[in-house]
């Protein structure tokens, strides 16, 4: 197990997946979610906000694209303040005791959506590779909002090249902290009828920070503190005490 304060300096090739759980009284992700899409059970979202299906199969070009992102993104942009403080407490209670020194967060969480039948990210990959161009040190996290099962979970391997990849299974209420930086991982076709959704963000310590860097695949957000990343200082925010 991964001990608080810990991941400072750890080794990313040592990192093997680790799932912690959390209690979801205290954040209520699910409901935000489901009140965005106006429904009320986000395992059918693709049956209950079938107007908003892609109508073929996504593509890597495509997969981020989708009408379900477009209307998460349209309302975080908006001003999505209950998700914004939500996130944000959770960085500072659930996530910052990991830490024993300042780091960097991603300044809002990507949200995933994987459709049965179709794949939720299309090119198995580690986020430091050419395409995709993430910083060096970076530690990703990923949130489960719904249940994710075998094929509907992200598949990653135990650290990089052992190409032993197995699922992160996951319930509602659970997070996974992950080598995704360089470690290959991707997803299967969800071959379960259910919609997998989750929310997955990066963390960059801060000594590891070497200014910035490229831009995201997706947003086109520099990699660069006040842009892609917010900073969380230890000292200032001490209320998760």
């Amino acid at each position: 197990m991964i001990d608080p304060l810990e991941l400072d300096n750890k080794e990313l090739k040592s990192l093997t997946p680790q799932r912690f759980s959390y209690n979801v009284d205290d954040y209520g992700w699910q409901a935000l979610i489901q009140n965005a899409f106006k429904i009320e059970n986000l395992n059918c979202l693709h049956e209950l906000r079938s107007d908003l299906h892609p109508l073929g199969t996504l593509e890597i070009d495509t997969e981020s694209k989708t009408l379900y992102h477009q209307t998460f993104y349209a309302k975080m942009n908006a001003g999505w303040d209950e998700l914004s403080n939500t996130y944000h407490s959770f960085i500072a209670t659930e996530i910052s005791p990991f830490f024993k020194n300042d780091f960097l967060y991603q300044y809002m969480p990507t949200f995933r959506v994987h459709l049965p039948n179709d794949q939720a990210i299309h090119g198995w990959h580690c986020d430091t590779e050419p395409g995709y161009d993430h910083p060096f040190g970076e530690i990703n996290i990923q949130l489960a909002i719904t249940e994710m099962q075998d094929t509907s979970a992200t598949w990653v391997e135990s650290s990089p090249g052992r190409g032993d990849f197995r699922p992160m299974n996951m319930e509602y209420g659970e997070f996974t902290i992950f080598n995704g930086n360089t470690a290959v991982h991707g997803n299967k076709v969800n071959l379960t009828a259910k919609t997998r959704v989750s929310l997955d963000f990066r963390i960059l310590p801060l000594h590891k920070y070497k200014g910035p860097g490229k831009t995201t695949a997706t947003a086109g957000k520099t990699f660069a503190k006040g842009d892609y990343y917010t900073l969380y200082e230890q000292n200032k925010n001490l209320d998760h005490d």
